[in-house]
């Protein structure tokens, strides 16, 4: 039988119109080209979504803490041991959305749950071997007010400093008389205490051991101005491990992570008793690097003795010590630290503001620890010479 020749091109159709197809082209594009603006621009659509919707003067504010006390403090000693150091510790900003006005209750639930699970854990628990921890909380600003220099943002920022002044002279109250101070700041912390160290007086140097202000850019100049007017202006960058009364202080960044890199030389926040809240810009400020204590601006991989990703990690249990997990170099008054670590040791890739909040690991567990015994012990060999 004869087969009948069948012309496909006039019997069969396209299996969908030319406009669908450029609907879908065009949709394809759209969605490509909005992932990419999502990407580029992350950090400001952050901000645009934690920024609080209300004006400061509007916002009702938070009741103020009675730091006498004992709810008022996240961890304080029982009983007054005055053989060990005091530590006063400013806790990194945990309040986050803004959702409750520019300051945070100190009962706030999910910014007291980030102070337990990770703060403690990774960042207070290298300062609490053999020492006397005095931890507030305070009516911290919310974390749009670290990024942004507008009226509200530094109105919130003064409440919750006037918490952590509050504190600080509680603290002095309470603890025994010629006991040693050790002070610890981390982020908003610690731009609290670089406010605070300018209005304590030089005297009070005689009682200090060390002070550790992480993740806060320090200009020199700023150092320089105070010298000699206030605890600031008495207490150097440290140069070594075995020197007391000396500071030890970093903003560590991923060392390829060009934009972040920008951001912190850019637009770190600094308090400057004169002028108030202002951006770091070009400022020349201080590194000092916590893998060698300071001797040097760089320290490779293998003098970290021990990084930790220690969130959620049960209390009173010793967090897994990861060795090597990164070098770090001052550079342009940055800490630079490898960018090829553990993913534990990572901040999440796609997390929106994870470049803003408390880091979930500590790359300097270990250093900062054995950092703070070794000028412990240089400051007691020094008081046994006196004596």
């Amino acid at each position: 039988m004869p087969q009948v020749a069948i012309d496909v091109t006039k019997n069969t159709k396209p299996l969908m119109p030319k406009w669908q197809k450029l609907l879908l082209v065009a949709l394809a594009v759209t969605t490509i080209i909005s992932g990419l603006l999502v990407f580029f621009f992350r950090n400001n659509i952050f901000k645009a979504i934690i920024k609080p919707s209300i004006p400061f003067q509007v916002a009702q504010e938070p009741s103020t803490p009675n730091y006498n006390d004992a709810s008022a403090w996240v961890l304080r000693p029982q009983i007054i041991d005055a053989s060990k150091p005091a530590v006063f510790f400013a806790h990194p900003v945990t309040y986050y959305d803004g959702s409750k006005g520019w300051n945070a209750d100190i009962n706030q639930p999910e910014a007291r749950q980030i102070i337990d699970e990770i703060v403690i854990p990774n960042h207070v628990a290298p300062f609490m071997d053999g020492t006397q921890v005095w931890l507030p909380h305070y009516r911290q600003a919310t974390l749009y007010s670290n990024l942004s220099f507008n009226e509200d943002a530094k109105e919130a920022l003064n409440l919750a400093y006037n918490d952590i002044e509050t504190a600080f002279k509680t603290f002095l109250q309470h603890k025994a008389p010629g006991q040693k101070i050790i002070i610890v700041g981390m982020n908003q912390g610690a731009l609290h205490l670089l406010r605070l160290m300018q209005q304590q007086p030089p005297e009070l140097k005689e009682d200090i051991i060390a002070v550790y202000l992480i993740d806060q850019a320090i200009p020199t100049d700023l150092i320089k101005q105070e010298e000699g007017k206030s605890l600031l202006g008495v207490i150097p960058p440290c140069k070594e491990l075995k020197e007391t009364k000396c500071l030890v202080n970093f903003l560590s960044v991923s060392e390829n992570n060009n934009r972040k890199i920008y951001l912190a030389r850019k637009y770190s926040p600094v308090y400057d008793k004169n002028n108030g809240y202002y951006k770091r810009g070009k400022a020349a400020v201080i590194c000092v690097n916590p893998l060698n204590g300071g001797s040097n601006a760089d320290a490779e991989e293998k003098l970290n003795s021990g990084a930790v990703a220690a969130s959620k990690l049960e209390e009173g249990t010793d967090p897994a010590l990861l060795p090597a997990a990164t070098g770090a170099n001052c550079k342009d008054g940055l800490l630079l630290v490898d960018s090829l670590r553990p993913a534990a040791l990572s901040p999440p890739v796609f997390e929106l503001g994870s470049f803003y909040k408390v880091s979930s690991y500590n790359l300097f567990y270990d250093n900062l620890k054995n950092d703070l015994a070794a000028r412990v012990l240089e400051d007691k060999n020094q008081a046994a010479k006196k004596k």
